[in-house]
């Protein structure tokens, strides 16, 4: 019986009880059917087992096996037991290191993100109470593969063929730092195995463009805006229907970053894997109603004071507003940026006019909105009179 070859493993009988091979002072087991590796040791009297998942080798396994070890090893050492962290310990690790590396913006909207679909927050002002996800307390070395995928599942509200674009590009983005959490737990050897969500996707067809749920018409976008409880909140959502920019880059701005004379509003947001700085000036004077709401919100305010007073966990009053204005489940703020593109395209502008403006790229609007900028060229050449 040798686990060590790939010919000799596909000869074993599948069984419960895995095989097992002394590797220093511990072992190496292979479960037959289905194929799993797992780390055996004793400590203080007592077998002590870690499952690391399906693996191309036995090499591969014996490194997990080392790696284990010393984490144990470590772990003892500092008085502190990996077997007992749970997901909400690795949250709170992830959070830590997020803080140290990239500051405390983004750590304070991961937070927000996690706080709404994981872990739960207490009640507090501007904050209502979210109960936490039953998974915060499972313990990372009991996380199975079928609870992170009722969790995926539990992201929508309906089944996903029902779900608009909006929807499932916000579920995709939550399961995405989700699995960065987890990704992180397993790096630092928190976990013994990353088989649990391994090759768990998100939801497809996020850039299905307009063509799918989620544009809001004029109507429906005032009625969105009205139902907004918050003040605060409420003229946010108004410069995001009337700009089409992103929340967070709106809640960077200061009253500095609006020039009363032209009219010309500078935002600022960090795109890419560097998260490298990018500024760009909207013409506010040239798009509807855009100057008027500017003008009022920086006049009287000192130059570094935030245009938008609006809370970091804005997304609560957006899904109230959602509600009671009975628009369809997965309208978010985002909605208002697609549907504000939407418009521009329809009414001619310029593709390279809007990616300028809403920070980003023409290939990215070409690709999302392709069936509506083709529908609205094969309009203008029919418009053309024949030679």
């Amino acid at each position: 019986m040798d686990i060590t070859t790939a010919t000799g493993r596909k000869a074993l009988t599948p069984r419960t009880e895995p095989y097992w091979r002394k590797e220093g002072t511990a072992y190496i087991g292979f479960r037959a059917g289905p194929d799993t590796w797992i780390g055996r040791v004793r400590e203080d009297g007592k077998q002590a087992y870690q499952t690391f998942g399906s693996l191309d080798s036995y090499s591969e396994a014996a490194k997990r096996l080392k790696g284990w070890l010393e984490t144990k090893a470590a772990d003892k050492k500092a008085g502190v037991s990996v077997s007992n962290l749970t997901v909400r310990d690795a949250c709170e690790r992830y959070l830590e290191a997020i803080l140290d590396k990239a500051g405390t913006e983004k750590h304070d909207r991961t937070l927000g993100m996690l706080e709404r679909c994981l872990l739960g927050r207490s009640e507090a002002p501007r904050k209502p109470a979210i109960a936490p996800h039953p998974i915060a307390k499972t313990k990372l070395a009991d996380l199975s593969r079928l609870a992170v995928q009722d969790f995926r599942k539990g992201l929508l509200t309906q089944r996903e063929s029902l779900a608009s674009r909006e929807e499932r590009a916000t579920a995709t983005r939550i399961l995405a730092t989700v699995k960065a959490v987890l990704n992180f737990a397993y790096n630092e050897r928190l976990v013994g195995s990353d088989d649990s969500w391994r090759g768990i996707e998100g939801f497809g067809n996020v850039d299905a463009g307009p063509d799918a749920k989620g544009y809001l018409t004029p109507v429906q976008r005032r009625g969105l805006i009205d139902a907004t409880g918050d003040e605060d909140v409420r003229g946010l959502m108004q410069g995001l229907a009337l700009i089409g920019a992103r929340p967070v880059e709106l809640l960077r701005a200061t009253a500095r970053d609006f020039d009363q004379r032209t009219g010309k509003l500078t935002l600022w947001s960090l795109k890419g894997k560097d998260a490298e700085k990018r500024e760009r000036t909207i013409p506010t004077k040239a798009i509807p109603g855009a100057y008027a709401l500017f003008s009022r919100l920086a006049q009287g305010k000192l130059p570094a004071a935030p245009l938008f007073r609006a809370t970091p966990h804005y997304f609560d009053h957006v899904q109230k507003a959602v509600e009671v204005s009975g628009l369809p489940a997965g309208t978010s703020a985002y909605s208002l940026r697609h549907s504000f593109i939407s418009d521009a395209i329809a009414a001619g502008v310029p593709i390279h006019t809007i990616a300028s403006i809403c920070g980003t790229s023409v290939a990215m609007i070409e690709k999302t909105y392709g069936k509506l900028i083709e529908s609205h060229v094969e309009e203008a050449f029919s418009r053309m009179a024949a030679v």
